[in-house]
């Protein structure tokens, strides 16, 4: 523990210290990009990241390891980091993924930094944060409360952004039945199923690989896709008469995609990895602005094949999801297990060896081949006069469970599919393949 009492936030809860400890072998961070019209001063860029980090505790927060609780949130004693580049357009991409995969000095803290990118006569802001203080729908809201503090700052105002409490570490307001000593034991022997019931591994695919690597030896690189609002308004109202959800056609999308990597034209059972939202499945429910990781996942297991149809394959999607999330999926599995994770520090270290023991633990227990984390619409409560926001999308990392996934979010009716996948695993033709046949079949459909 830190010499001055004082600094302690608080301990870090299960799913907080898995990103934690993941990211000393990967990296656990999440980008979100802000495409600007007109300009930003870069002054206006620090004087507005400094407002920021006030708004909550963990935007403010470092993290140190403890012997007690495994590890946890102090006030941070270094600056916010806003830098700024010009770059190419052809290398805007890979300037996203170095900010990605630049690691933050966790033991000083903040947790979040800002770049801004200038590419092609465009100010992009690429906003960074650690998974273990925001997950992506936090995020976005931090990036507009960013934003709104910078309009402020520009217009000669006094910058103000509301304070957003610390609700504590989400599992603690889970249902009493899923946080539990009977929940804690379902997750217990779920674990124990996986890692001997070698027939259930066996229906799980694996995705074609070009390059064999450890998830630690693995680097996110992303495919930014856009569909423009009229087909984003097509494709919902051929959901709803196909009576499923866009969520779904986009994740079989995913799968179908996937399964054209297998040229044998077999079946393959494909597991699938959904984000859920955590905060209005609480009761009572968590205020949208809470900067906490409030996510979960839900598992879903499909037959592909190239005969399934893509709105049949849909349906099939939406009923394993729905399935999950009614049996409490999300309060449990995922949440438990990292719970259990914190409790055996002492078999999974805080150490890049315990990372790197934890990521191939995962890898062997549950060989997910799809990933998609859809965060849904954001909306800009005002809009802005001292610049425009033309965009805002996000990318994630997915190492640690998938060689490649989708991070999805709408923004005034334009739906981003950022696609991410694992290099060396996977070869950029290979992930540009699977990410042209997602989005040539949303369109066609």
């Amino acid at each position: 523990m830190p010499s001055d009492e004082k600094a302690v936030i608080r301990p870090l809860g299960g799913m907080e210290y898995v990103y934690w400890l993941m990211d000393m072998a990967a990296r656990a961070n999440f980008v979100f990009v802000a495409k600007i019209g007109g300009r930003i001063p870069f002054q206006v860029l620090k004087a507005a990241a400094d407002v920021v980090r006030k708004a909550s505790p963990l935007l403010d927060a470092a993290i140190l390891p403890s012997d007690e609780h495994g590890a946890v949130f102090v006030k941070a004693t270094g600056h916010v980091s806003v830098t700024e580049s010009n770059v190419a357009e052809e290398d805007f991409t890979s300037s996203v993924e170095d900010e990605h995969h630049l690691r933050f000095d966790t033991e000083t803290g903040p947790l979040f930094r800002v770049k801004s990118v200038t590419c092609g006569g465009v100010q992009n802001l690429v906003f960074t944060f650690h998974h273990s203080v925001a997950d992506g729908i936090s995020g976005s809201r931090m990036v507009l409360r960013f934003l709104e503090a910078a309009e402020s700052i520009m217009l000669n105002k006094r910058p103000s952004v509301s304070s957003v409490a610390d609700f504590g570490p989400a599992e603690k307001l889970f249902p009493r039945e899923n946080t539990g000593a009977g929940g804690f034991l379902r997750a217990m022997g779920w674990m124990a199923r996986m890692n001997l019931n070698k027939n259930v591994l066996r229906k799980y695919a694996t995705l074609p690989v070009d390059v064999p690597a450890p998830p630690h030896e693995r680097r996110e690189r992303f495919i930014f896709t856009i569909m423009e609002k009229d087909a984003v308004g097509a494709l919902i109202e051929r959901a709803k008469s196909e009576n499923t959800s866009l969520n779904a056609v986009l994740c079989a999308a995913q799968l179908k995609a996937i399964s054209g990597e297998f040229t044998d034209g077999l079946a393959r059972g494909i597991g699938h990895l959904s984000l859920v939202d955590l905060r209005n499945r609480m009761s009572p429910p968590v205020p949208g602005k809470a900067m906490n990781v409030f996510i979960s996942t839900v598992e879903s297991f499909h037959r592909v094949s190239p005969e399934t149809g893509l709105w049949e394959l849909a349906r099939q999607v939406q009923e394993g999801i729905s399935g999950e999330l009614d049996r409490g999926s999300h309060f449990e599995r995922f949440p438990l297990l990292a719970r259990l994770i914190k409790a055996t520090k002492r078999i999974t270290p805080n150490t890049y060896e315990g990372s790197v023991s934890l990521l191939k633990q995962g890898q062997m227990t549950r060989p997910h081949v799809s990933v998609v984390s859809n965060i849904g619409r954001i909306e800009a409560d005002k809009g802005f006069s001292s610049f425009e926001l033309t965009d805002l999308f996000f990318a994630i990392a997915f190492s640690g469970t998938a060689l490649f996934g989708s991070a999805i979010n709408s923004w005034q009716g334009r739906l981003h599919q950022s696609f991410v996948y694992a290099e060396p695993c996977i070869s950029a033709h290979r992930a540009q393949a699977m990410a042209c046949r997602v989005c040539d079949m949303l369109m066609q459909s």
